[in-house]
């Protein structure tokens, strides 16, 4: 598979198919689902299982007394939205440095003095004192809108919406099988519908939201998340600006940042200018079809220095580890690669001894990865698991640092670290920086050490410049 001519592939689709007019109570519904419809075409995956990836919430984790009390409060301090500069953030952007809770994205470009600037915060699973985050005074709690999205449905053409549903299945599953040869799996009809309806019965009341306290400018993160698609759409109806903040890395052809081209109305779906980290993103941003004036480098404005100290852990043992070997290796695992890993490692055997080799495993997936990499620990003394820590630890010592497409990768590259790709389709998402001789791909473990020998770092790009001070 080519990335980039699948891509294509799918762009074409999306133009043909004029999915941006396809409309539910006024609403372009394609949206909502355009990010996982890529990625099943993308990784050949089961759309079903990436829409309950992306979708669940556990019930076990919802704090309903929470919800009650933070509702109460958004009814005290509703009137502090009112045409305000609005910041739309979730909990689980919240880091605790020092003595408070900070939001990692927003408050070092929220002034401090300003009385122009409220932020809405969405609830998630964690559990913080709200008395004791930065920008305390001009937050609102957002979990009334879920009680409002429960109590308050919007009505919904079902028949429409079934039709819908089904013209999109069938057009996704006619593509799948065109690149694959393959039928997709059933099932993924139902998951395309409920994400539709869930979406399309709660546009209502943020058209409400945004009607009743007129934000004058509306800041976002993951303007692709259907929730702030929402918001855009609305905000562009209603004539108020949206501004998008970096909140991770952006790789050529990350379906997030990826413009459609040439189609009337998709424009309604994306902010209208985002704010990044680097030069590097905003070139990455113009090659996915945006354009310049839209784009604004303002440096790193997140926490990023700040959450490396705070999850810096003693490494001396780790350090003391390393000095018995000539050089250590660090494999950034991903779950859904196993196998490619396994196959990377065949000829372990070739390494010398004085060689360590770690392999992090994601912490979500420890008990399957444990599995798939048994009969290599097993054999292997110089071979182990990481199960626990800071990967950012086991990147600091190494030599060599192999992955496919993780942020370990840009990780490791920030810290100046020599790294690999495991040369498979989906390390092309990083293709950018092969060509730049940024980093190598390899189909071996015993050729990525012989490469790394007497290899130089060549890194020559800024990911995150300095701050300039942007404030909102």
């Amino acid at each position: 598979m080519n990335l980039e001519e699948v891509t294509k592939r799918f762009l074409e689709w999306e133009k043909d198919n004029k999915w941006y007019e396809v409309c539910l109570n006024g609403y372009p519904v394609y949206s909502f689902i355009r990010v996982e419809i890529y990625e099943s075409i993308i990784f050949a995956s089961d759309l079903n299982k990436i829409f309950r990836k992306t979708g669940n919430v556990s019930l076990k984790k919802i704090n309903y007394r929470k919800i009650l009390h933070n509702s109460l409060r958004y009814v005290l301090k509703e009137s502090s939205l009112k045409k305000q500069k609005l910041v739309i953030t979730n909990t689980e952007n919240k880091i605790k440095v020092d003595d408070y809770y900070v939001d990692k994205f927003f408050d070092k470009i929220i002034r401090k003095t300003s009385s122009e600037v409220s932020v809405l915060e969405f609830p998630d699973s964690k559990e913080y004192h709200y008395n004791n985050i930065l920008n305390k005074g001009k937050t609102v709690e957002g979990d009334i809108f879920y009680v409002l999205e429960k109590l308050f449905p919007g009505r919904i053409d079902k028949e429409k919406l079934i039709d819908t549903s089904k013209r999109i299945f069938e057009a996704y599953s006619k593509l799948f099988k065109e690149i694959y040869g393959l039928t997709p799996a059933k099932g993924s009809e139902e998951e395309i519908y409920k994400r539709i309806k869930r979406n399309i019965s709660r546009i209502h009341i943020y058209e409400w939201f945004i009607k009743k306290y007129k934000p004058r400018e509306v800041f976002l993160k993951s303007s692709y998340s259907p929730l702030m698609q929402i918001f855009i759409f609305l905000c562009k109806k209603y004539k108020v600006k949206t501004i998008e903040v970096q909140h991770g890395h952006i790789y050529p052809l990350h379906i997030g940042y990826l413009m459609p081209m040439d189609i009337e109305g998709c424009n309604e779906l994306f902010p209208d200018r985002i704010l990044v980290w680097s030069n590097y993103y905003k070139e990455i941003l113009i090659k996915n079809n945006w354009k310049a004036n839209k784009i604004r480098v303002i440096g790193d404005f997140t926490y990023n220095k700040e959450l490396v100290i705070k999850n810096s852990s003693d490494i001396s043992a780790l350090v003391k580890l390393s000095k018995q070997y000539s050089k250590v290796i660090t494999l950034v695992s991903q779950h859904t690669l196993d196998k490619e890993f396994v196959e990377y490692l065949n000829n372990v055997n070739d390494l010398p001894e004085s060689v360590l080799v770690f392999i992090k495993l994601h912490p979500k997936y420890i008990g399957a990865q444990e599995k798939s990499f048994k009969t290599i620990i097993e054999k292997f003394n110089n071979v182990l698991l990481v199960t626990q820590g800071n990967i950012k630890d086991y990147l600091q010592i190494s030599d060599l640092v192999v992955g496919v497409y993780s942020t370990g990768i840009i990780e490791a590259l920030e810290m100046n670290k020599v790294v690999h790709l495991i040369d498979t389709d989906m390390s092309q998402f990083f293709n950018d920086l092969v060509e730049m001789e940024i980093i190598q791909k390899s189909k071996s473990i015993a050729s990525s050490y012989n490469k790394i020998i007497n290899q130089d770092n060549n890194i020559n790009i800024e990911f995150r410049s300095k701050f300039l001070g942007y404030h909102i």
